[in-house]
């Protein structure tokens, strides 16, 4: 009896493994964009500091650099070191940092990863009361209070914005930005 018990559970691992491992690799390789995609995202949360007016504060110095977060694990990390490097937005050095749970975000842009997933809420909280520019790729990523949603379609760069949430931060986004949005929830 004990061995068949034994031979079971063995039997059971032996198969859960190798679906877990496989289930694992499917979703991870989900996780990551496209080259292209890599490409388009990277450039647009360089450029996306370009478009919004950040409240008084928000800036210690005439001369503090734009802080752009990462919130997880994703390879725009590494595209985005690479291309700030020198740049220079609105008069202001660029800086990329990247932050792990539990830390608090303290940058002007956020992208929340999509390795954030189960964390959102808790990362959103964190969140709440500053004037930090949230930004990812989540699809209820604006019903939890985020404020660009970046997604593809047809080979292009979408955006999703909640008017809203950027005003309640403080935020305010130029015109000309709200016009390429392809959705835009709230008053500006």
């Amino acid at each position: 009896m004990m061995r068949a018990i034994l031979s079971r559970s063995w039997l059971a691992r032996t198969f859960a493994l190798p679906m877990f491992l496989v289930g694992f690799a499917c979703a991870a390789s989900t996780l990551e964009p496209s080259q292209g995609e890599l490409v388009k995202k990277t450039e647009a949360l360089l450029n996306l500091a370009r478009y919004v007016e950040w409240p008084t504060g928000a800036f210690v110095l005439p001369k503090t650099p734009i802080m752009i977060g990462i919130y997880g694990h994703t390879k725009i990390h590494n595209a985005l070191l690479e291309e700030a490097q020198g740049k220079v937005i609105n008069g202001r050095t660029v800086l990329v940092r990247r932050y792990h749970w539990p830390q608090s975000p303290n940058c002007h842009v956020l992208f929340i990863a999509q390795s954030e997933r189960y964390r959102l809420r808790w990362i959103m909280k964190k969140l709440e009361y500053s004037t930090v520019l949230s930004v990812s790729e989540f699809d209820d990523f604006l019903t939890v209070g985020g404020m660009v949603r970046m997604s593809i379609k047809e080979d292009k760069l979408c955006f999703h914005v909640n008017a809203n949430a950027a005003k309640d931060a403080g935020l305010k986004f130029s015109s000309k930005f709200l016009s390429v949005a392809d959705q835009v929830v709230g008053e500006p």
